[in-house]
């Protein structure tokens, strides 16, 4: 039986639609108003630079810009319930899940570093601590990412944001360790999404 093309949870306030091919969140549609916003979440993977130094456990020396990583017929299961509806994607490597709650929450107020991305820096330099919460915003719209744990990120390209999960290395970058990165741990992270008016009306939660 092939995938749906299309994937939908809903609580009173939102519906999510996700890919029938990969399970991974295409948008968010508001009951209030019916306005759809558009979302591409993807996976991506840097390689390593070849060069006398090389990426290790504290150097981050990519190859140039991050890839999509292929995702081939995963594992899509979902669940819809009063309370919460889960969509949970059996990827290599990663087990992603979205929760949508059906009850109401209150989103708190964090003190937020401004930050600018810089071509003239390299793309490592670009990227900066998440002890909390990262947003993009425009004339009409805030789409804030809170955080269980405190990852980096970086906003490479206008409209987009990446948030590091995790790093695998084969060779020592000389600076103590003295091994790769190869005893990687399934480790839990958790995110919020929130889309927002300008004018501070909270419009989608998720």
């Amino acid at each position: 039986m092939k995938n749906p093309e299309q994937l939908s949870v809903k609580n009173s306030q939102l519906s999510e639609d996700f890919s029938g091919e990969t399970g991974l969140l295409t948008s968010v549609t508001s009951k209030e108003d019916s306005v759809k916003q558009q979302i591409q979440l993807s996976f991506v993977m840097y390689g390593v630079k070849m060069a006398k130094e090389k990426s290790g456990a504290y150097l981050f020396l990519p190859d140039g810009e991050a890839q999509p990583v292929a995702i081939s017929k995963p594992f899509i299961h979902v669940l819809r319930g009063p309370l919460m509806s889960e969509v949970k994607v059996m990827l290599l490597n990663v087990e992603h899940v979205v929760w949508l709650q059906n009850s109401p929450g209150a989103f708190s107020i964090y003190h937020i570093h401004r930050r600018r991305t810089l071509d003239k820096l390299l793309l490592r330099a670009n990227y900066y601590p998440m002890p909390t919460v990262v947003y993009l915003e425009d004339d009409i719209k805030c789409i804030t990412m809170v955080t269980a744990q405190a990852p980096s990120v970086a906003s490479l390209k206008q409209g987009q944001f990446e948030i590091m999960q995790d790093q695998r290395l084969c060779q020592d970058n000389n600076r103590g360790l003295g091994q790769g990165v190869l005893d990687n741990k399934r480790t839990p992270n958790k995110f919020r999404l929130f889309i927002e008016r300008r004018t501070g009306k909270k419009l989608l939660e998720s």
